[in-house]
């Protein structure tokens, strides 16, 4: 399956990572290779977190415990990179926890705007030491504002969803929903705004073709399913398209839009795209789990590989070439070449 890390990565987080820290042509921020140049001067003891800050605080009071209580939970599972662990332990640190391991900080690494995720490290660390490296009130603020995304909004997002396939239409839907209601005012009002034009910019994420992804997703109630899989069997809508190709307007989508309603005549190509049987969609989704058909597309479908690791290789390569396209189609394209060429060579 198409990997989720060219949206949440290298389009949503680099959105809102270049909104906070302002554009830069360099792969490095001035400001972060000051603060890496600065780090041996650093007394890591003396650290001040989230709760220290009364903004901060404000923003994240109401969903601090179950954030702490996610990030600990993914802390239980095994991570494939150190930056996914180093990261999940700066937001405990953030939020005005310990890790299990104590309040650590690794010395600043190598950054590339090929791993968005390294900002965000990078934003943590900084303003976490803002009270020992010197920075302009814009800058520090810029700083607290990306730490704020990527504790309330990010973290969840990339460590919940972006391996399971089965949930991505879930995630994705709800993530736009959550993006668009925070972008009407808030702490993160200016942050949500950046990240939903990135967002709005690649709709194919919800193509109609994976919606049927959500027959599968445990968490898709057995009503909501029920709805999706009618549609797909009777819908006679037909799919946006522009020049032979699919798109979806932002517009399509609205404040009460679910699965069902983004269903086309073209999301039974799901089907026949995986030689997948559809025979169970004629029965109730609650009998479902004692049907062949659907017990084969299940094991199809879990069995889809959507790994981070090896996404975040062929995202890499594009981004060498990522000057040279003039619209977001184009880099789409890139990514595809990419990512099928690795498939192609086993890489």
């Amino acid at each position: 399956m198409w990997p989720r890390v060219a949206l949440l990565e290298t389009r949503i987080l680099e959105g809102v990572a270049t909104h906070c820290t302002g554009p830069s042509q360099s792969p490095e921020i001035a400001l972060f290779k000051k603060f890496k140049e600065f780090w041996p001067k650093i007394d890591v003891a003396s650290y001040q977190d989230g709760p220290s800050d009364e903004t901060v605080w404000e923003a994240i009071e109401p969903i601090r415990n179950d954030t702490i209580n996610f990030v600990n939970n993914q802390l239980q599972k095994y991570q494939p990179r150190d930056d996914y662990l180093e990261l999940l332990h700066l937001a405990l640190i953030f939020a005005g926890e310990k890790p299990a391991s104590g309040a650590k900080f690794r010395r600043p690494g190598a950054l590339s705007k090929a791993r968005w995720m390294m900002f965000l490290i990078y934003a943590f660390k900084t303003w976490m030491f803002r009270g020992q490296f010197a920075m302009t009130v814009e800058q520090e603020t810029g700083l607290r504002q990306l730490c704020l995304f990527g504790f309330s909004v990010y973290i969840k997002r990339w460590f919940g969803a972006s391996t399971v396939p089965a949930i991505c239409p879930r995630e994705d839907l709800a993530l736009l929903h959550e993006l668009r209601g925070l972008s009407k005012g808030g702490h993160l009002q200016a942050e949500a705004t950046a990240a939903l034009r990135k967002f709005e910019g690649a709709m194919w994420y919800l193509s109609d073709r994976l919606i049927p992804l959500a027959l599968f997703d445990q968490e898709v109630p057995e009503r909501e399913k029920d709805l999706i899989a009618r549609a797909i069997l009777e819908s006679q809508k037909q799919p946006s398209k522009k020049n032979n190709r699919w798109r979806r307007s932002p517009t399509d989508i609205g404040d009460s839009t679910c699965l069902a309603d983004l269903v086309t005549v073209d999301s039974k190509a799901f089907f026949k795209i995986m030689n997948l049987q559809i025979d169970f969609l004629s029965i109730p989704a609650r009998m479902w789990t004692e049907n062949k058909f659907y017990l084969e597309a299940k094991n199809v479908v879990d069995n889809l590989s959507v790994t981070n690791e090896i996404s975040e290789r062929a995202v890499a390569v594009a981004n060498e070439f990522k000057n040279l396209c003039k619209l977001e189609e184009n880099y789409q394209n890139l990514l595809l070449v990419v990512y099928l060429d690795r498939k192609l060579h086993k890489l």
